[in-house]
């Protein structure tokens, strides 16, 4: 395993007990990764942890690498990893929802995209934001509290979600859901990642399921009375309470009825 975590992220948690002192002194550009070595046997593990030393050896770190087999050191090391996400919950404002989303990013190209997802979650003014994620796999969660109260923090929202959308597929031609469903979050979203062949495929398969799918992703994360203009896709959102009636006569339902069976 190997667990990456940015600053906003050990910043979270590095004032909880048993999180170890250095966590506090990093620089505001840090980051950690967390590294699980295994083996059989203690000389498999032995040669598994040479083979991840020698991938760090020139790497420049600002704390010296360093392993344990220590069980409580281990335990206080995961704790740093497992706190993130409650921590943030546990700041939230009453009345907002803490989320989370999971996209994956080539795992060479996962350094320049922690950067750029970083940059664009500030840009959008959410400074409390925390990215991290595992490594190997290119999968990055990042969290924050937020608030769907009001009209405006529902658009910035969707302002975010829609420069991460075009980010994730365009620039880095990476995934928008990772180890996670699709769920409402990022099911507008399916047919910029799929294309309308796979999405038309998935409305086709899956029967009164991609039926679902897809009023999922006619879906506003907005109040009832509020509609907006999709600028990827164009076209308006209709609110998740929408009953089969009203979803069967929205033009683009019908337009794209029409092309599964073409």
């Amino acid at each position: 395993a190997v667990e990456l975590m940015d600053r906003a992220a050990l910043a979270s948690v590095q004032d909880q007990p048993g999180v170890p002192p250095t966590v506090a002194s990093l620089g505001a550009d840090a980051a950690a990764l967390l590294v699980e070595v295994r083996g059989e046997d203690e000389a498999q593990l032995a040669r598994h942890l040479g083979a991840v030393l020698a991938a760090l050896a020139g790497i420049p770190t600002v704390t010296p690498v360093a392993f344990t087999t220590d069980a409580t050191q281990c335990a206080a090391l995961w704790k740093v990893r497992k706190g993130t996400f409650p921590s943030v919950g546990s700041r939230r404002a009453t009345g907002t929802t803490v989320v989370i989303e999971d996209v994956a990013f080539p795992v060479e190209r996962l350094a320049e995209a922690t950067h750029d997802l970083q940059r664009l979650l500030a840009a959008h003014g959410y400074d409390d934001a925390i990215i991290f994620g595992h490594a190997l796999e290119g999968n990055l969660h990042f969290t924050f509290p937020q608030d769907f109260g009001t009209a405006a923090e529902v658009q910035r929202y969707a302002r975010l979600m829609d420069e991460v959308a075009q980010l994730v597929v365009h620039k880095y031609d990476g995934a928008l859901k990772a180890e996670h469903g699709t769920g409402r979050n990022m099911a507008p979203f399916v047919e910029l990642e799929w294309g309308r062949v796979g999405h038309g495929v998935a409305y086709r398969v899956c029967g009164r399921g991609g039926a679902w799918l897809l009023r999922a992703a006619l879906d506003v994360h907005q109040p009832q009375d509020q509609r907006r203009e999709d600028e990827l896709h164009r076209h308006a959102h209709l609110p998740a309470w929408a009953d089969d009636r009203v979803r069967a006569r929205h033009e683009r339902v019908v337009q794209h009825r029409q092309q599964v069976r073409e």
